[in-house]
């Protein structure tokens, strides 16, 4: 099927959010946030079902979520209301409008928890074990989607494994360090790096290439309805720090910041991108060292201004 030509882009101002409705925009589609303008609030089911009911887009991307770990387990009523309750207002009052919408849910590869490597590469098929509050989150969204389907609206899920790229959220990992690094570039603090768990092992992807994944998905017209995005391959934290650190002239001394340590803290996944692969000919583009130059060039602006 060709494009939807207008397509509602949920959490459409986060770091993937922009990068997806620019690609959109790119290719032609109408594109929109939410009511006038304004972010939709998809916590709130009276302005979701406005939204859908105004706008009727042909298609629903559900981006808007609640995704940094340490935030999720200390607030776990507010990233409830936005994974779990916000996730049932989109598919409900998409389902209301006839015709009825494709809606493409964003999920994550943390539903699969820590896996054994036994289980590596990670297929749609394994167990979906997460025991951390985001995880069981998406694994309740996930459900609702399924749901959602049985009941004959057109939703497909993407589970895609860690992306990276300029624009990410400065608490998450690479673009921690890489913030680090601007900072002491400039002077403002000294050449030491914090850090946290160097040795966990993440199937990293640029975010042009998932977005280039989910433009794909809605225009998917076969059977399959749960896809991982992927690149097959893992990369451990230090080797992607040990990247970053080799594109400054600086000298850095790093040490471990215990606060960053994570109890449950998978040491690798690596996910399989075969059904996607057959589904729709996606494979990633963009290598990894791409994303982390960005991420630095973007962390040096952001200090630079």
């Amino acid at each position: 099927m060709p494009l939807p030509a207008h397509v509602l882009v949920t959490g459409a101002r986060g770091f993937v959010g922009r990068h997806l409705v620019h690609a959109l925009e790119n290719a032609g589609a109408r594109v929109s946030i939410g009511l006038s303008g304004a972010v939709l609030d998809v916590t709130c089911r009276s302005e979701v079902a406005a939204a859908m009911a105004e706008l009727r887009p042909s298609a629903v991307v559900h981006l808007a979520a609640k995704t940094y770990v340490p935030d999720v387990a200390a607030q776990p009523r507010a990233s409830y209301a936005v994974n779990v309750g916000g996730t049932l207002n989109v598919l409900d009052e998409a389902a209301a409008l006839v015709p009825a919408p494709r809606v493409l849910h964003i999920s994550t590869c943390s539903v699969y928890g820590d896996p054994r490597p036994e289980d590596l590469p990670l297929q749609e098929t394994a167990s979906l074990d997460s025991t951390h509050p985001y995880g069981l989150q998406k694994i309740a969204a996930e459900h609702l989607c399924r749901r959602a389907r049985e009941r004959g609206l057109d939703v497909i899920v993407a589970r895609p494994f860690n992306h990276i790229g300029a624009g990410m959220n400065p608490k998450i990992s690479l673009a921690h360090f890489a913030q680090q690094i601007a900072n002491a570039e400039r002077g403002a603090v000294a050449p030491l790096l914090r850090t946290g768990n160097l040795a966990a092992e993440r199937d990293f992807l640029h975010v042009a290439d998932v977005v280039a994944a989910y433009m794909l998905l809605l225009q998917y017209t076969g059977p399959e309805w749960i896809f991982n995005i992927a690149c097959g391959r893992a990369l451990s934290l230090h080797a992607a720090l040990q990247s970053l650190l080799a594109l400054s002239p600086l000298q850095f001394q790093v040490e471990t910041d215990t606060s960053r340590l994570r109890a449950q803290d998978p040491a690798r996944i690596v996910g399989s991108a075969q059904r996607l692969r057959q589904a729709t000919g996606w494979s990633p583009t963009r290598e990894v060292q791409q994303a982390l130059r960005e991420i630095l060039e973007h962390a040096r602006s952001v200090v630079a201004s």
